[in-house]
């Protein structure tokens, strides 16, 4: 894999710091579940597995029009001076 010269934007860098957050809090919460095996661990490592993957795939995707973050209830893009975010 050739390494670019460009930097890389601010907006992508965040996007990349909660994706990495994210891979953090599933990999926890999984081990946890493997390691006590009680249910209710279970229970909450499924729950948020599926709620990492929903806001990584879902919420910060600007290209999907479920994202609420990027557009409104009809699936318009929302207007990036609009405050009712």
């Amino acid at each position: 894999m050739k390494k670019s010269d460009s930097p890389v934007l601010a907006a992508e860098k965040a996007r990349r710091d909660r994706v990495f957050m994210w891979t953090v809090f599933v990999i926890i919460i999984n081990a946890v579940s493997l390691v006590t095996k009680l249910w209710v661990f279970q229970a909450a490592a499924m729950i948020g597995t599926t709620y990492a993957l929903y806001k990584i795939v879902v919420w910060d995707n600007k290209k999907n029009r479920y994202s609420r973050k990027y557009y409104n209830w009809a699936g318009h893009a929302l207007d990036k001076n609009d405050s009712s975010k």
